[in-house]
């Protein structure tokens, strides 16, 4: 479960992998699809069957490569990020 009272100290914690990947596909950080991009070459590059889920802190989830072991995340916090979304276009609870 995502803990926003251990993220908001700077101390690292760990979610559900499944939730943390729904939520980084949600607000955009992820992608369903690794041709969602028309240059082939970033189309791998946010594909969520490229990374691997690795902590939360300050709110935020972080991913790591699994080719080249860079780290993603979103600009803002995953809360926060939720909330500007619209919930039609939400995608949360389902599988990644």
């Amino acid at each position: 479960m995502f803990n926003p009272n251990a993220n908001d100290l700077g101390i690292m914690s760990i979610r559900t992998p499944t939730q943390a990947f729904n939520d980084a596909i949600a607000v955009g950080v992820l992608s369903h699809s690794d041709a969602s991009l028309a240059d082939e070459q970033d189309a791998h590059s946010n594909y969520a069957g490229h990374w691997m889920y690795m902590y939360s802190m300050d709110g935020k989830d972080y991913f790591k490569n699994i080719v080249y072991r860079n780290y993603i995340t979103s600009d803002i916090p995953v809360q926060e990020a939720l909330l500007q979304k619209s919930p039609f276009q939400r995608t949360l609870g389902t599988a990644v």
